[in-house]
């Protein structure tokens, strides 16, 4: 018969290979389900639990799952520690700020409080002068009344005049003194000068 090339011969696969084997291939699932070892998946528990208990036996998978824990507990406890720090930073900013606008509110106030003042103050000054115009207007309408009443009294005085003058003329020329119609005309020349 003819011969066939050799092919090697694999020795045959006793307890230790097959062990060997079954590690590698729980190796194999754990490492394709866990990229992170801090990643916590019920696939991820699965895969480390079958790995751990066949490769160390329950009391090595027991430790090794608590190393586990612990890195998962203390990457969320930094990231925790981490929210907290922030939420303690955002919250003294804040009290920061909150002092900032009380004092702002308190500038405000004070400067409002100003301004009222100042307002109420122009507002009485305004209203003096309102009431000093108006008693000037009632002192400007009765001076012209007096005035109006005056020239009537200074009309009639002229006129009255004017016809004594006018007597005094016809009764001096009558009786022919015109020394005394020449006092007379001086007078009232005076009189209506002063008026």
């Amino acid at each position: 018969m003819g011969q066939t090339p050799s092919q090697p011969i694999v020795p045959p696969c006793d307890a230790e290979c097959q062990r060997q084997k079954r590690l590698t291939q729980l190796k194999e699932t754990y490492n394709s389900s866990v990229q992170d070892e801090t990643q916590d998946s019920a696939e991820v528990r699965q895969a480390r639990k079958q790995y751990f208990t066949f490769k160390l036996g329950d009391a090595g998978y027991m430790n090794k799952e608590r190393e586990t824990l612990e890195k998962i507990a203390d990457k969320h406890t930094g990231k925790l520690q981490n929210i907290h720090d922030r939420f303690i930073h955002d919250i003294k900013e804040q009290k920061e700020i909150e002092n900032d606008n009380k004092i702002s509110i308190k500038n405000m106030r004070e400067l409002l409080d100003k301004f009222q003042s100042s307002n109420k103050k122009i507002m009485n000054g305004l209203d003096d002068q309102e009431n000093v115009l108006e008693t000037s207007r009632r002192m400007v309408w009765y001076t012209n009344q007096k005035v109006g009443r005056y020239r009537s009294f200074d009309s009639l005085i002229a006129t009255i005049l004017k016809l004594m003058l006018l007597i005094a003329i016809t009764f001096f020329l009558y009786d022919q003194k015109y020394i005394s119609l020449t006092l007379v005309i001086i007078f009232y020349l005076l009189i209506m000068h002063f008026l």
